[in-house]
């Protein structure tokens, strides 16, 4: 049968110190690829990494312990991240060894603030506990204090509340939003729910099948979708705030029947959009300007502007062809 398939292609995206982007998409959209290549824990087949301006290449056992320090990731589940035969204690007091190279009381003294940061105190209350000894919530607390324990300057959020009860899922959010706020953090959360994206993020980028369908501002983005996949998506958001954008689409986007279904030409989305036509099965639409900072990638857009807002200073992204920068 022979062939390949690109997880992700094309991809070029951007973070900023105190900002969050967030990625959406359905299951084997490429989220989670994409935050691997940006943790290091998978090589680009081609493009690079890159921080601060300078390629980042992680192979050898020292360079990725540097880079871990700089770059940090939440999981999506705070159970399976969690060593079940270690105390909480332990979980952070290993990073901060490791990357602060801290003892003594100024370790304990390290390990007060983080658990301050992450709400959870007083610190001897949890610090001698075990995971299965706390909630769902208090797992991905600590979960995200194990991550600031290195002090870096990015956290990769992967669906870091799409495991945890609906009652307990903001508060998460707004811990992040707090942080990356008082900390400076730059936040890449990925996300299949684009409801909560429009909550947290200043920027959301839209990926189906591996590439980017649309990207701009939040309020853009989840208020005028341009893309049918990212009407999609709204309209099957929970978000109250949607309802008047759902009830304006007079788009009738049907339950798909090839979920995810990649082609190696043409626009990914073509077999389940309902305007598709026969330019969209033979070539990939190009990235075309709806609106200030607002792309998408469609044969069949209503173009409200053509002048150009971008940003221009980058502290981290990845490039077309898979390039990463911080």
């Amino acid at each position: 049968m022979g062939g390949y398939l690109d997880a992700v292609k094309d991809v070029s995206i951007e973070l900023h110190q105190g900002r969050v982007l967030a990625v959406v998409g359905e299951s084997g959209s490429g989220k989670s690829t994409l935050a691997k290549l940006l943790a290091g824990r998978e090589i680009p087949s081609t493009g690079h990494v890159e921080l601060a301006g300078s390629a980042i290449t992680v192979k050898s056992k020292r360079r990725f312990k540097e880079y871990k320090r700089v770059v940090q990731m939440i999981f999506q589940d705070p159970f399976a991240s969690l060593n079940p035969v270690h105390t909480i204690r332990y979980h952070l007091e290993r990073p901060i060894k490791i990357h602060q190279h801290l003892h003594g009381q100024e370790l304990q003294a390290q390990l007060d603030d983080l658990m301050e940061q992450v709400r959870l105190t007083p610190s001897s209350r949890y610090l001698s506990k075990y995971p299965h000894e706390l909630s769902g919530g208090q797992r991905q607390r600590v979960s995200i204090a194990r991550a600031l324990a290195a002090k870096p300057m990015v956290l990769l959020a992967d669906e870091p509340v799409s495991m945890l009860d609906v009652s307990i899922r903001l508060e998460i959010l707004a811990l992040l939003d707090d942080l990356r706020s008082r900390l400076g953090l730059a936040v890449l959360y990925i996300t299949h729910d684009i409801a909560s994206a429009r909550y947290l993020a200043d920027e959301i980028v839209v990926m189906y099948a591996g590439q980017v369908v649309e990207r701009g501002t939040a309020e853009e983005v989840t208020q005028i979708p341009s893309h049918p996949y990212t009407q999609l998506l709204i309209r099957s958001s929970p978000d109250p705030d949607s309802i008047a954008v759902n009830r304006s689409q007079h788009l009738n986007i049907l339950t798909p029947t090839s979920s995810g279904a990649r082609t190696n030409i043409g626009c990914p989305f073509a077999v389940r959009c309902p305007l598709v036509t026969d330019i969209c099965m033979e070539s990939y639409p190009p990235t075309t300007e709806v609106g200030g900072a607002h792309f998408a990638n469609c044969w069949n857009l209503e173009i409200k502007t053509t002048q150009s807002d971008r940003a221009s200073v980058t502290h981290f992204g990845i490039h077309e062809g898979g390039t990463v920068e911080i």
